[in-house]
């Protein structure tokens, strides 16, 4: 009898034990993570480890995890947006959706530390891509005939367009970071005829905003150089209100008295650039225009 009620004894012991150790794992439910949430902000700092152990579970589902997610970032606690940080450099986030949540998310606060990620995570996709890209032309290289030829193309050209789209959006980051640095990446692209009007267009744009000396002599190359398109040297001439550099409007005068045209716009430009210079080497060339 003794030894029956010792093993029942037991047996609760264990079970009890078995209990407060489910008990105490994350429940894989929103309205868990709404319970773990309100704990956390009671000062119950375990609460915010059970949030990330969810957000990191890939057996438990997306919904939920994305929930844990946007639960972590709305805390905006440190050790949170850490875990959050260390599952976008790690790769382990194969979800896509929950991967550009999360990218998102963190964007959405601000820190240098949120954009290094993001950033990481720019190259994660980059190197994803590439690879799901190259794998799936290498399935089909050996079975593509004539009849691929047409599809292969449309895929060239589509790439193409999403390198210009890119460097368009890069061009715009870049136009908006006050670091001068960017500076000579943004004449390397406007003066590189390789790259796509419209985004050298864009590059002079940018430039001419940030109104550094060295800007002048780009733009003064471009209006010299006979193989300037007609579209970049029209640009060129729209941007020089915003310079206050002589080089570029001695630059124009060179270019309109060398060409002996009339041409209305370099003219205009030339007039209202007039009070931005003082270099007394232009005078000759305003006589002959005027002339």
């Amino acid at each position: 009898m003794g030894k029956y009620i010792f093993k029942r004894v037991l047996l609760s012991v264990i079970a009890g034990v078995f209990i407060i150790g489910c008990s105490s794992q994350a429940p894989n439910t929103v309205e868990g993570i709404d319970n773990l949430y309100n704990r956390y902000r009671d000062g119950n700092k375990k609460a915010l480890v059970n949030l990330t152990d969810i957000f990191n579970d890939r057996g438990s589902p997306t919904d939920v995890r994305m929930y844990a997610l946007k639960t972590i970032l709305n805390s905006n606690d440190p050790n949170g947006l850490t875990a959050v940080r260390k599952a976008i450099e790690t790769g382990t986030l194969t979800d896509h959706n929950l991967f550009m949540a999360a990218v998102k998310g963190l964007s959405d606060i601000p820190g240098q530390k949120n954009v290094a990620v993001v950033m990481k995570a720019l190259e994660t996709a980059r190197k994803n891509y590439s690879a799901d890209r190259d794998e799936m032309l290498r399935l089909i290289e050996d079975q593509a005939d004539d009849r691929s030829v047409a599809g292969l193309l449309a895929i060239y050209s589509h790439s193409e367009e999403d390198f210009q789209k890119f460097e368009a959006t890069m061009t715009r980051v870049l136009g908006k970071m006050d670091d001068q640095r960017v500076i000579p990446i943004l004449m390397a692209m406007a003066s590189d005829k390789r790259v796509p009007l419209d985004i050298r267009n864009k590059a002079i744009e940018l430039l001419g905003r940030k109104n550094d000396p060295v800007i002048g002599k780009l733009l003064a190359q471009l209006l010299q150089d006979p193989g300037s398109q007609k579209e970049i040297r029209d640009f060129a001439l729209a941007s020089t209100d915003e310079l206050k550099d002589g080089r570029v409007i001695r630059a124009l005068v060179e270019a309109l008295h060398g060409e002996r045209s009339g041409d209305c716009s370099m003219v205009e430009a030339i007039t209202r650039g007039r009070d931005n210079y003082t270099d007394p080497a232009i005078k000759p060339g305003l006589l002959s225009v005027a002339m």
